[in-house]
């Protein structure tokens, strides 16, 4: 079973659990399984929709919160491979991870996702999904436009993934300094 099956299961059987909390200005926001699943469903769809195919690597850089979650399962439900980057690193180090990974789709958080489309020059990221925007335009996809269009998410068929696949890629810098992929 590969993770987002595994996941998608325990939803099923408990959609109204508790999944995810998140401590906010007004209180927390509180999100059960049922809704996750969802989320991952329609993030999945809209990445198959834009040219997602099995094995694309997708970059994710995002501080921790749910929706780092929801992305995360959304690329292993696509059955693309997450490369979740650090928002701390600088351009020039997400810039050759994103080549060297070969990364195809990014997600992103707020400022993260205008400086992916600006490091993006040689047009290898065909979209970025951001998290914290409020309209999609040309390659930046909304996160909450994507959640809206329940319609455009049930239309699409995600593909099989099997429990071997590779899931991640995960980016540490050794003695040199150099990013390297494990």
């Amino acid at each position: 079973m590969n993770l987002f099956a595994a996941f998608e299961a325990v939803a099923a059987r408990q959609p109204d659990r508790l999944a995810l909390q998140i401590k906010e200005d007004a209180g927390y926001r509180h999100l059960v399984y049922g809704e996750v699943a969802r989320q991952v469903r329609a993030l999945a769809a809209a990445m198959v929709r834009v040219g997602l195919r099995p094995g694309d690597r997708v970059a994710l850089v995002s501080e921790n919160r749910p929706e780092w979650i929801v992305a995360y399962f959304a690329v292993t439900a696509a059955g693309g491979t997450a490369v979740p980057l650090d928002v701390q690193l600088s351009d020039g180090e997400i810039a050759t991870v994103l080549e060297h990974a070969g990364c195809r789709i990014g997600i992103a958080c707020g400022k993260q996702a205008a400086r992916l489309l600006a490091l993006n020059r040689e047009r290898a990221l065909s979209h970025v999904v951001g998290l914290d925007a409020g309209a999609s335009e040309g390659r930046l996809l909304a996160f909450r436009a994507v959640l809206q269009d329940a319609a455009g998410a049930h239309a699409v068929s995600l593909p099989t993934v099997t429990e071997d696949a590779l899931a991640s890629i995960l980016y540490t810098s050794g003695t040199t300094g150099t990013p390297k992929g494990v």
